[in-house]
């Protein structure tokens, strides 16, 4: 069974403790803003404390720690232990050796296998991507030089982020170092391994914005990283051949599914946010908070039923589609379970499905609240969308843009929500 564990770090130790939040389950649930995710963790956004003492930190929180996980961490060199931990380790070693890293203040794990992460959030930090259309032109090659100086260091210190893209990569404001996020897959290699100098240039370059980068910024970007090597690798190849192994290897990465998602992204996207609200069985977007704590509403999504699927309207004209689910056996949790993973049912499937088609810029109703309750072989979830007149089902086709969960004929009814 596992055992509530919690590190408080120097940079957080006096400020946590003042705050009276000693314990793994406090750090693990604190409560904030969901700012990106994955089936098996997400990044969560906080404000702790008040006036003067007030502060915002990033929660990374790991519902549930796999043991495929440990025994990749394992192998490679980590030991049998968690994603957080992992990340924590490393965030540590960046801060002896001085690279811009985020500040980590604790890391633990709950008695109910919960990891958790928390590091020190900074106020207006903008990912490479929005820094580099803010700036002039020769903002720009500062930016892209600094960043190849940084990753040549990493290269001298053995050190490879396989996450090191364009939207990892971070900047406070012009003149100031980059800030690179996302640590929990660092791999280590021997001192002055060029090849993973080339990989983290190559995933770099092939997510910066096509519309921005030119080849000059890309060569200012490999000049910064061959000047910091310069001197100190006696067997730097010609930049002409670095040049196509570069771009040999961004063919490679540009078709896997990850750098696939970061190139569809809709430029100037508004960030998508979640808060939980009843963890994950009540899953809401910041600006439907007031409406889904309402009891009629409550009722209207958590209320155990059997699959069915609603149009309400609201008194201020709005029409929301409600889709209810309910699973009373799956061979998909049951395998799930035994591979210590966390099963999503097609309504939550469904969700993530739609913030992918926001996050592209598709015209798809809007996506206002989720989630899912599971019991031992299946589970009840509900799914919410705020749909235009145009995109509603009509009494004919009754179709709409759901993908994973099903529409029964009751949705054509419009009933409303009082």
């Amino acid at each position: 069974m596992s055992t509530d564990r919690v590190v408080l770090h120097p940079a957080g130790e006096i400020w946590l403790r003042t705050l009276g939040l000693t314990h793994a389950d406090m750090l693990a649930d604190l409560p904030g803003e969901i700012v990106s995710g994955h089936t098996d963790r997400h990044v969560r956004r906080c404000l702790l404390g008040k006036g003067p003492m007030q502060q915002m930190v990033i929660l990374k929180r790991e519902h549930r720690i796999r043991w495929q996980d440990r025994l990749k961490h394992a192998l490679a060199g980590w030991g049998l232990i968690s994603k957080s931990e992992r990340e924590a380790r490393t965030l540590l070693q960046l801060q002896q050796l001085g690279f811009p890293a985020p500040r980590l203040l604790a890391r633990g794990q709950t008695a109910t296998g919960v990891g958790f992460v928390l590091i020190r959030g900074i106020p207006d930090l903008a990912d490479i991507r929005t820094a580099l259309e803010r700036a002039t032109p020769s903002e720009q090659e500062q930016m892209l030089r600094s960043i190849g100086i940084w990753i040549a260091r990493l290269v001298r210190a053995g050190i490879e982020n396989p996450d090191l893209t364009a939207k990892h990569v971070c900047f406070h404001g012009i003149g100031t170092d980059p800030i690179f996020l996302d640590w929990q897959n660092v791999i280590r290699r021997s001192a002055n391994d060029l090849a993973a100098g080339n990989r983290m240039l190559a995933r770099l370059g092939v997510t910066l914005p096509g519309g921005i980068i030119t080849n000059r910024l890309l060569l200012t970007l490999l000049m910064g990283y061959r000047r910091e090597l310069r001197g100190v690798v006696p067997t730097l190849p010609r930049i002409s051949e670095q040049i196509r192994l570069v771009q040999s290897l961004q063919e490679r990465f540009r078709r896997k599914r990850a750098i696939r998602h970061q190139l569809a992204e809709r430029p100037h996207r508004a960030e998508q946010r979640l808060i939980w609200l009843d963890g994950e069985a009540m899953c809401v977007i910041p600006e439907a908070v007031s409406l889904l704590q309402s009891p009629e509403m409550q009722r209207e999504c958590t209320t155990i039923a059997p699959n069915d699927a609603r149009l309400l309207r609201l008194a201020d004209g709005r029409l929301l589609l409600r889709v209810r689910e309910r699973i009373r056996f799956s061979w998909g949790k049951l395998i799930a379970d035994l591979r210590g993973r966390i099963w999503r049912m097609p309504v939550m499937r469904e969700a993530r499905w739609h913030f992918a088609q926001e996050r592209a810029g598709q015209r798809m109703p809007r996506l206002l609240a989720f989630g899912q309750r599971l019991s031992h072989f299946g589970g009840q979830g509900f799914l919410l969308l705020e749909v235009e007149p145009a995109l509603t089902p009509s009494p004919t086709s009754g179709t709409m843009p759901l993908r994973f969960a099903k529409l029964p004929s009751t949705a054509q009814e419009a009933q409303a929500c009082r």
